[in-house]
């Protein structure tokens, strides 16, 4: 044989050529190999194992070479290969492949639970790993035979027969693995009872029921209709269901009931039983007829509310249907009576018109119907004759409340159309508040005052004012250090003045201790004179030592307060600042025992009084500076 300048060593002949094995754990495993190559010489073969050199497994100038493996597991299964080299490189491998002997095993299995609707297809899967490779068989259980092979098994058009647990068993000479898959095959409902096939008939007031039995799986449940409405938790209908086996096993009944205690004209058309489950549904249908008295059905028939000025006319429309709708009389009523010439026999309506009403016609006008079985129920509806707005609900004209609590005032109105209640206080041009009740929620002295409460609509207003009275507790307001802290020396005349707020008016009374007495010119000769005006109390006393201390103590129903004032010797240069208290006049009080500087409020520059012949020309505090104009000493 001629060889290519450019051949390098092959295996040509399949007996030289390495032979698979298959064999059991702990055998021997030998392979052949025999390459050809030119140049012939310095040929060098080699094995690999799954592409990696065997040591100690290769020859030089060697025809053939064979590989031995003894007791062989399963680290040892893979691809075997033999290649040659020669001067013009390495040729191409000749590979065997070694499988050891294994029992199958189960290794995907992705559902153990199919589920299924009836008349639709299934695909089970189950595969699986041995040597020898293992068959795959499928079966059913309560059944022997065999019924796929493979690694899939397909039902085509399922049914309830399919529904079951099946077994994947992979078998080789070594053993077998198997697998259980549940089949669910969903079964759409089937009535196993009817509803009536031709139209029943009822009277008013008769009682009403049906049945609807229907048998699926899972089981069905059970809806009502009527005339295409659901009927579920709707009154007047008694709807249940209960569930039990079927006489096949596989199968649930769904056991429907409809029932109506007194039937009436809104039970009339076709009541439907639907059954429904994930597999799907199915229906059927009965008809009714109601024998009723006159009613009215529809809304377009109905007379209708109106709301007129005085002086208009009235139109009430009424069309009420009853079965049998012959003989039928129709009449209206005004407030339950029988209005005179107002009514027709064999009609299908009535209209009742009303010229130039006035108050006297307002109130509820009702249309009846009667047929053979008696006259229906009314139709009413309310004339109202507009009238502008009247308080009719005024329970108090005076609130009194203390301060922090609640208090809500009460306002209601008549009125057509119905009037829209504000309510507003007395300065405050705001509307603070809409409806019959007024709620102010811990109150203060601030919101005491007076209120008006105003119902209005299209036709004018009404109006009342109630007052507020809300008690506070008393606060003296003289209680900075420009008030309390008084210059004076012993024997000097000083006034102490005490202003207070609170309601009901405190009273005011001036006291050496908190616990002491009562002053006054006759048990105290140091006190000239008390003057009150008001919520002011001035009290002229003389000064008996500087440091001396004097109470102002304020007292009402709700509580008292107490302040206290100090007679200071104060040296040059010693500033307080300033008091400002409005009342009818501005006073600003520098304790310099120098100046005392007034101002009316309307007056537009400050003039200064001099009090004492000592006083010199020295600068004003910047509180009173921000007020002075002009001051000269």
């Amino acid at each position: 044989m001629s060889f290519l300048p450019s051949d390098r060593p092959v295996v040509q002949f399949s007996a030289d050529h390495p032979q698979n094995l298959t064999l059991e754990d702990g055998a021997t495993a030998t392979f052949y190999c025999k390459t050809i190559g030119n140049p012939p010489t310095l040929l060098t073969i080699k094995w690999k194992f799954n592409g990696n050199d065997i040591p100690g497994e290769s020859c030089t100038n060697c025809e053939s070479l064979a590989f031995t493996k003894a007791a062989v597991t399963q680290a040892d299964a893979g691809w075997y290969s033999c290649t040659g080299t020669n001067s013009l490189g390495e040729g191409p491998p000749a590979r065997a492949r070694l499988l050891i002997k294994q029992a199958p095993t189960i290794n995907y299995f992705p559902q153990s639970k199919y589920t299924v609707n009836e008349t639709n297809n299934v695909t089970m899967v189950c595969r699986a790993t041995g040597v020898p490779r293992p068959t795959i068989t499928w079966s059913k259980t309560g059944n022997s035979k065999e019924l796929a092979y493979g690694e899939q098994y397909l039902i085509v058009n399922t049914t309830g027969s399919d529904d079951g647990t099946y077994t994947c068993m992979a078998k080789n000479e070594l053993g077998q693995d198997s697998r259980e898959i549940t089949l669910n095959v969903q079964i759409p409902p089937s009535f196993t009872t009817q509803l009536p096939t031709t139209k029943q008939t009822r009277t008013e007031n008769d009682t009403l029921s049906y049945s609807c039995t229907a048998q699926a799986k899972p089981a069905a449940a059970i809806l009502w209709t009527l005339n295409g409405q659901n009927l579920t938790n709707t009154p007047p209908y008694n709807i249940s269901v209960s569930f039990v086996p079927a006489d096949n096993s596989k199968l649930f009944k769904s056991l429907g009931y409809l029932s109506v205690d007194k039937v009436t004209w809104r039970q009339n058309g076709t009541f439907s039983c639907l059954a429904v489950n994930n597999a799907g549904e199915k229906s059927q249908t009965t008809d009714l007829e109601i024998r009723h008295r006159p009613v009215v059905q529809f809304s377009a028939d109905y007379p209708h509310n109106l709301t007129l000025e005085d002086g208009a006319t009235a139109t009430f429309y009424c069309k009420p249907i009853g079965n049998p709708s012959t003989p039928l009389t129709i009449k209206w009523q005004f407030n339950g009576n029988d209005i005179n010439g107002e009514s027709c026999t064999n009609c299908e309506s009535l209209t009742f018109t009303k010229a130039a009403v006035t108050q006297a016609d307002a109130g509820w006008y009702s249309c009846t119907g009667t047929n053979s079985l008696g006259e229906g129920p009314p139709a009413r509806a309310q004339l109202l004759i507009k009238q502008a707005p009247t308080i009719n609900y005024f329970p108090q004209s005076k609130y009194t409340v203390n301060e922090t609590n609640n208090v809500s005032m009460v306002c209601r109105a008549t009125g057509v159309p119905p009037p829209t209640i504000t309510w507003s206080k007395t300065g405050n041009s705001k509307e603070l508040a809409y409806g019959e009740q007024y709620l102010i929620v811990n109150t203060t002295g601030s919101d005491d005052g007076a209120y008006t409460c105003m119902a209005k609509n299209e036709l004018g207003q009404d109006s009342r004012e109630i007052t507020l009275n809300v008690q506070t507790r008393p606060t003296i307001v003289t209680s900075t250090p420009s008030s309390t802290q008084i210059p004076g020396a012993e024997g000097e005349q000083v006034d102490l003045t005490c202003i207070v707020r609170g309601k009901p008016q405190p009273s005011l009374s001036w006291k050496r201790q908190l616990n002491g007495n009562d002053l006054n010119s006759l048990n105290d000769d140091k006190v000239k004179s008390i003057t009150e005006e008001k919520d002011t109390s001035v009290m002229k006393v003389t000064v008996s030592r500087v440091g001396e201390k004097f109470y102002c103590v304020a007292v009402n129903l709700l509580g008292k307060d107490n302040q206290e004032y100090t007679i200071r010797n104060l040296n040059r240069g010693e500033w307080i600042a300033p008091t400002l208290h409005l009342i009818r006049f501005l006073t600003l009080i520098c304790l310099q025992n120098l100046l005392n500087l007034s101002k009316f409020c309307h007056h537009p520059t400050w003039f200064c009084k001099i009090l004492s012949q000592n006083a010199k020309k020295t600068s004003l505090l910047p509180e009173i500076k921000r007020f002075v104009k002009k001051c000269t000493f």
